[in-house]
């Protein structure tokens, strides 16, 4: 046996090892990314932010109707409590949506939308200091939610559905989230029923998203985050591909966004048999967990998920892995009368 050839291969492989090791904690260092939202700075500078789902929708995939009367009229008190326990949480961001965008969901006018997100927008703003984002690709609607103190405007269509929507964020210097979608969510199906397009996804969605930042800084916004648009128009193999690949997305120089929540695509993963159903949102917890793991240390500077608490103690476990000291719930800078946005 040539023992001199086991000593230097084992040697060889530790070293790779540790280069692996070492690429990993480099990229959860994240890029020196800072926002202007407004009259508020977004520092994404060595650890992630998480950005809690706050659904004034009676028909979202996961949580639709949670927040509504039997009137289907939306509880503005309730949806205020609850966005006030996210930050208590150890949420950075409350993302505020009034149409849900899942497949085959049922479209509503801006005026609808408007009467479900502003009073709980308002009273948002009213008692606490969170930096809100608002889920919308309408120029109307981002143009009222602004106005009522949102300063983060969340467009899954990445300023293509409404070609208004961009200058409405200039006006406002507020930020934009760019998404990445292969069309109408009304014409869409869940990931589980969509098949692989021909093209390869990673280019498809990196070069649509460098058009749509072109487009956003033509219109005078700048500062932008991306989102790769996990379960949008997208197969099971694409959306895994795309969260193994996360990191090649930091070549658009912006900070980028991973909505991995209880996606079908999750569920499709969890399926123990294709006879059977695949697994209920309620049930994809531990499978968001498992992802948003991963996005972490592929690079995601904010993770868009429904479970604060879990997916703060997420990042506690990756950024401990670099040495990072995460913020805890209840610290200074997660105060609900007095947030600090650093």
């Amino acid at each position: 046996m040539d023992t001199s050839r086991n000593k230097k291969s084992g040697t060889g492989n530790r070293r790779d090892h540790e280069d692996n090791n070492i690429a990993c904690i480099e990229r959860m260092k994240h890029t020196n990314y800072r926002l202007q939202c407004r009259d508020r700075e977004l520092d994404l500078t060595g650890q992630a932010k998480i950005m809690g789902i706050l659904n004034s929708t009676p028909d979202s995939f996961f949580d639709g109707g949670s927040l509504s009367t039997g009137s289907r009229t939306i509880d503005v008190d309730r949806a205020v409590e609850k966005g006030l326990k996210m930050i208590e949480e150890g949420a950075d961001i409350i993302d505020i949506g009034g149409e849900s965008t899942k497949p085959g969901a049922l479209k509503v006018d801006a005026e609808e939308e408007l009467r479900r997100i502003l009073p709980v927008i308002r009273e948002l703003r009213r008692q606490s200091d969170i930096l809100i984002s608002v889920d919308t690709y309408k120029a109307t609607v981002a143009e009222q939610a602004l106005l009522a103190g949102a300063q983060l405007i969340n467009d899954i269509s990445g300023f293509s559905f409404d070609p208004d929507i961009a200058q409405v964020c200039s006006h406002f210097h507020a930020a934009a989230i760019l998404m990445h979608t292969s069309g109408d969510p009304a014409n869409m199906k869940w990931s589980h029923q969509t098949r692989a397009a021909g093209t390869d996804i990673l280019n498809r969605v990196t070069h649509s998203l460098l058009d749509r930042i072109q487009h956003a800084e033509q219109q005078g916004v700048c500062n932008i985050i991306v989102d790769p648009g996990f379960g949008f128009g997208k197969s099971v193999f694409e959306n895994y591909t795309l969260l193994r690949r996360l990191h090649d997305f930091h070549t658009l120089k912006r900070p980028l966004l991973a909505g991995l929540s209880r996606k079908s695509f999750l569920g499709k993963a969890l399926q123990k048999h294709p006879d059977q159903a695949v697994p209920s949102p309620d049930k994809r917890l531990t499978a968001t967990i498992a992802a948003n793991t991963i996005a972490l240390i592929n690079g995601a500077n904010i993770l868009r998920v429904h479970d604060i608490e879990e997916a703060v103690q997420t990042l506690a476990v990756t950024s401990s892995v670099n040495g990072g000291k995460p913020k805890r719930p209840g610290s200074p800078g997660h105060s609900v009368q007095s947030y600090n946005f650093s």
